[in-house]
């Protein structure tokens, strides 16, 4: 069939929304990024009911999932977290698009039976760590990891925000001349 265990190589994708930089990703407005939908991730009733606005018309050009999750960014910018347990497996669409009804019922069909056996789940396990093992590489590569990046840009915005109301006073002082 093609899409056996052998097939099954398996990504991960971990996005730590306790660090700025990912939070600040998915709220960029011109490079819009979502690293998770709405599948692999969940919220309370009552955090819904905090939101200012719950569910809406999508405007064009953002995704629905991105479009939510940035409610709840908003609106609970240091209380949104990330969990490291897998809770879902995605089958890109660009693998299945050219794949027929019965195989797509096929595949879903194998890994539906897969995800009931043990030595499977303990893959998918071994793929997440892997990839939880090479982000905390990469960050350790990194000059200044995102957390102090975040912390540093905090800072710089405080004293360029005091170095500007100085700036105004000496402003307002010498129009009162």
């Amino acid at each position: 069939m093609g899409f056996g265990e052998d097939a099954f190589t398996g990504s991960s994708i971990y996005a730590d929304l306790a660090v700025a930089e990912y939070r600040d990703r998915m709220q960029n407005v011109a490079f819009p990024e979502n690293f998770f939908g709405l599948t692999y991730g969940a919220h309370t009733r009552e955090a819904y009911l905090l939101l200012q606005e719950g569910w809406t018309t999508t405007p064009r050009g953002i995704s629905t999932d991105l479009y939510m999750w940035r409610k709840f960014l908003a609106r609970f910018p240091l209380g949104c977290c990330t969990g490291k347990k897998v809770t879902a497996l995605n089958f890109s669409a660009s693998l299945r698009r050219e794949w027929s009804e019965q195989k797509q019922k096929d595949v879903k069909a194998f890994y539906f039976n897969k995800i009931l056996e043990p030595e499977f789940i303990k893959k998918v396990n071994e793929i997440v760590l892997q990839t939880l093992s090479a982000q905390a590489a990469e960050e350790k590569k990194q000059s200044v990891p995102a957390w102090i990046a975040a912390e540093i840009m905090e800072k710089v915005r405080d004293l360029q925000v005091e170095e500007l109301t100085e700036q105004l006073r000496s402003l307002i002082n010498l129009y009162k001349r």
